[in-house]
């Protein structure tokens, strides 16, 4: 349900359920008996719609005044002021499953191709590609890139910065899928107080603030991160097999992305916008326009570069 995924108390095991449905969905060289098993599984998740119905429960809308729960999330972090809050974190955990899910429904979309179901890949193209808006698009335009700084964390990450050794002996591997946080480093704030001793000082309670709201920093581009890649594989993986589908059914007519090509531009040319800096939006000629209801660009705010790769190939 909705609840239980936005949640500020079970978003975390929301996410976890989600991740789960990808990992199946990634299970490859199985034995027989294991194989049979996933592929029950996989039909069992097509017949109710899930892929579809999840898909447009977190990037739909059901109005100009019913924002989809991306674009909600991704603002939660520009107007979130205290360092302290919780919110941001559920947001995190909400960005994480919107990853699973698109990562997931692009390995589906590889299966449906392989196994000729035109008609399910159309169903499941069509939820992210169809006027007047695509969701894939919406989606991309609501991605909170550049936000990672956004309120109080941003204020705090660049003033009392401790000693680099101190923050060297106290850094951490982000917790999390390995595939997922690698690279990432946190402070482990109880071996980073250590260091200060046990008695009280200003440079200690400094640097413990300092700490929380860097881990704040940490884990909002892993998920910003996250969520880039996840757009970008099933973007991939639509074009791709799109493309696959159409050349086995040609005679048939059954799908065409060319009739698409227009949306896929806009698509591109969206891309484009997130990542160009407004002083060369000139170069994108009539598409420089691009915004979308309740959408809007951060002017100023700079793309994490773990956003910024997985979206430019």
């Amino acid at each position: 349900s909705s609840h239980f995924i936005l949640s500020q108390k079970t978003s975390s095991s929301a996410s976890k359920c989600f991740e789960i449905v990808f990992r199946v969905c990634e299970l490859t060289s199985l034995s027989p008996p294991v194989q049979s098993q996933r592929e029950l599984f996989l039909e069992k998740i097509r017949k109710i719609g899930f892929w579809e119905a999840q898909i447009f429960r977190f990037l739909g809308t059901s109005g100009p005044l019913s924002p989809s729960i991306l674009h909600e999330v991704s603002l939660s972090y520009h107007s979130e002021h205290d360092s302290e809050s919780l919110a941001p974190r559920r947001g995190n955990n909400v960005l994480h499953s919107i990853s699973w899910l698109l990562k997931g429904a692009a390995i589906e979309l590889r299966a449906l191709a392989e196994l000729n179901r035109q008609s399910q890949f159309i169903s499941l193209v069509d939820t992210l590609l169809s006027p007047p808006l695509p969701l894939l698009q919406n989606a991309l335009l609501d991605l909170p890139l550049g936000q990672s700084r956004c309120g109080a964390v941003g204020q705090i990450i660049h003033n009392d910065i401790p000693s680099k050794d101190i923050v060297d002996a106290s850094s951490v591997p982000l917790p999390g899928p390995v595939d997922v946080c690698s690279n990432f480093h946190v402070i482990d704030i109880e071996k980073m107080q250590g260091h200060f001793g046990d008695e009280y000082s200003l440079a200690k309670e400094r640097a413990t603030k300092w700490a929380h709201a860097w881990n704040k920093f940490v884990s909002r581009v892993c998920a910003f991160s996250h969520i880039s890649e996840a757009w970008s594989d099933f973007t991939m993986a639509m074009l791709i097999f799109s493309r696959l589908v159409s050349r086995t059914n040609e005679h048939n007519g059954i799908i065409n992305m060319l009739g698409k090509s227009r949306v896929v531009t806009e698509i591109l040319c969206t891309t484009l916008l997130r990542l160009t800096h407004s002083g060369h939006l000139k170069a994108l000629g009539p598409y420089a326009h691009i915004s979308c209801g309740n959408n809007s660009f951060y002017e100023g705010d700079m793309i994490e570069a773990e956003c910024g790769f997985p979206l430019s190939n």
